[in-house]
């Protein structure tokens, strides 16, 4: 998923979050095209039969977050024993279900001026940069491991569709002119109000009644394939213990001697001391204290037949679309089309406006059917000049098909017959004549492909080969959570409405990275670098924002003491440990900055 917040969408506008326990993840979900391909390695995968009762370290989520967590800490240490658990399979959270951008945000951070005036351009711009850096770092990866993902950097185009979005991004642009032109230079403005810009959106964007669009540098990928590399990585290579299909329950302090925390499963608990929350949406069921600061919100996204001319001409772009309502950002990207023909798929998402509660406290076991139908029509509203669009195609057996792949998965031998299937391809959105999750909101017809065919025919309606959701972890002051767990008091907890016994007074070996606000792509990779840091004794700030930092200010309560003394003081010693600055060779990277460049004469490009 893409975040909710857009230069058209101020911070005002955003609703009190709630503050449920959200739970667990519920063992049905619905089935995302990027888990059309799973790994048979991972897949029910248990490294040993029963979970081990002692680790280093325990990591809870299998997600990016996780997964970078766990490499960095291999990279950083000999051989820390590390446990991975997760509630269901490995990546079938939101990495498994998002709209495959990887995408550094310039000027669509929500409200640009105030946010600057909130944390001042110091601030503002380090964020930016580290933004920047987790694409950068991203990119490298994936080209020194050559990992099979469909990474593809590419031009990007946030396309306006009325005047006052169009007015509020470039408002932004220009706070970044003025205050930050190293950033405003990166990006190209294209409006219809020149012959040239009319081309570009016409020809170019291939968004004919677009009002204008902001083009930049990004790149798209098949996130699953990715997670799943470096899982496997650290289960063969380095020995990590995986534990699928294992969720925590939760997370006591050991009074006795030996490891700090114990770890409370169903089939075990493991003593550790040290614990990362890399839990996203779920953060506040383990830590009740963040109820109402990292919340659920479900999103929704499709993978759809494109239209003839897309076949016969791709698109060069990825897609942020900004219709009339500023809530209702689309993010698409097309997916390649392969040598025989196949692939193609517009991957869109979005329409959250038109969701049961705009998504919020919601699940991933069903899909809204009116965000579904607009996904499907959005297509043909913002490509206004394409044509075939497959409105009487039928696209036969494909979600029958994911099913019998599931099912058809070898389950490594050492899991044996005990292991629980909690297969996705049961989920609604891939369509196998299970009734729909209870928390839907509204009626849905079981067979999904049906319904959808008959809907689109002889129409400008693309079939959609899946529709699913997923449950973005969404921040109550819109920033990323990293770092130590704060600390809260029994009084504390009380005077939030929690039980004295959800305190967590003392959080030594407690780390956590979740509330990426659906854009995890930009945030995760950084976040797990500075969080290993942090957790060796080491201070990231050479390249991590200071604002992102997990703190008790953050949640409204009166700094520790020793708080700030470490905000005051740096021990010379542990100084000098600090990693140096990350330096990130952007020729090697080739994410194309050079060809949005500004030129000499100014410092933004508008056509």
């Amino acid at each position: 998923m893409l975040p909710h917040s857009s230069a058209s969408a101020p911070a005002a506008a955003r609703r009190p979050p709630p503050s449920a326990d959200p739970g667990l993840p519920p063992p049905s979900s619905t089935a995302s095209f990027w888990h059309s391909e799973p790994s048979s390695f991972l897949h029910n995968h248990r490294t040993t039969p029963t979970v081990p009762t002692d680790a280093d370290i325990v990591i809870i989520g299998s997600g990016l977050a996780g997964a970078t967590t766990a490499r960095y800490l291999y990279e950083s240490s000999a051989a820390p024993a590390i446990v991975m658990l997760d509630a269901r399979q490995a990546c079938w959270g939101a990495t498994g279900r998002n709209g495959g951008h990887c995408k550094a945000s310039l000027y669509t951070l929500s409200c640009l001026p105030e946010l600057a005036t909130t944390l001042g351009y110091d601030q503002l711009t380090k964020l930016m940069a580290f933004q920047q850096l987790n694409v950068a770092l991203v990119t490298e990866y994936v080209r020194a491991e050559a990992v099979d993902c469909d990474f593809r950097p590419m031009d990007s185009c946030d396309a306006f569709f009325t005047e006052d979005n169009f007015r509020a991004a470039r408002e932004s642009i220009d706070v970044l002119r003025k205050r930050m032109p190293e950033y405003s230079g990166r990006l190209r403005v294209v409006t219809r109000d020149t012959t040239e810009g009319r081309r570009i959106l016409a020809q170019e964007t291939r968004t004919p009644t677009a009002v204008g669009a902001v083009l930049s540098s990004a790149a798209c990928l098949w996130p699953y394939k990715l997670v799943a590399h470096m899982l496997e990585r650290a289960v063969r290579e380095r020995g990590m213990n995986l534990q699928t299909c294992t969720p925590a329950l939760s997370v006591v302090r050991n009074t006795g001697s030996g490891r700090k925390w114990t770890v409370i499963t169903a089939r075990g608990n493991i003593n550790t001391d040290k614990v990362v929350f890399a839990t996203n949406a779920h953060t506040a069921h383990l830590l009740p204290a963040f109820k109402g600061h990292i919340y659920p919100v479900r999103g929704q996204m499709s993978a759809l037949v494109p239209p003839k001319s897309m076949i016969d001409r791709p698109l060069t772009h990825t897609y942020r679309l900004v219709g009339k309502d500023g809530m209702m950002d689309q993010y698409l990207i097309q997916r390649p089309i392969q040598p025989d023909g196949s692939g193609g798929e517009l991957m869109l998402g979005g329409g959250r406006s038109l969701a049961a509660g705009f998504g919020e406290g919601r699940m991933d076991g069903a899909i809204d059917p009116p965000v579904a139908r607009y996904l499907r029509r959005a297509p043909a509203e913002f490509f206004a000049g394409e044509t075939g669009f497959p409105g009487e195609a039928v696209v036969g057996g494909l979600e029958k098909s994911l099913v019998s792949k599931f099912r058809r998965l070898t389950i490594d031998a050492v899991v044996g017959s005990q292991l629980r299937f909690w297969d996705a391809a049961e989920g609604i959105g891939c369509d196998d004549g299970e009734e729909e999750d209870s928390d839907s909101g509204s009626e849905y017809d079981d067979d999904n492909s049906e319904s959808i065919t008959q809907d689109s025919q002889g129409s400008r309606e693309c079939v959609a080969k899946y529709e699913w959701s997923g449950v973005m972890g969404f921040s109550s002051d819109e920033m990323p959570w990293v770092g130590r767990v704060p600390a809260l008091t029994a009084e504390e907890a009380r005077a939030r409405g929690l039980e004295a016994r959800e305190a967590v007074m003392e959080t030594e070996g407690l780390w956590m990275l979740a509330g990426f606000e659906g854009h995890g792509m930009a945030y995760c990779t950084g976040a797990a670098k500075a969080l290993v840091q942090m957790m060796a004794g080491k201070q990231p700030y050479d390249f991590f924002p200071e604002c992102l930092e997990a703190s008790r200010q953050r949640m409204g309560l009166a700094p520790e003491e020793d708080e700030e003394e470490d905000e005051e003081e740096v021990d010379a010693e542990e100084e000098d440990e600090v990693e140096e600055e990350v330096d990130i060779d952007e020729s090697k990277v080739d994410i194309r900055w050079e060809d949005l460049e500004k030129d000499e004469e100014s410092e933004w490009v508008v056509v």
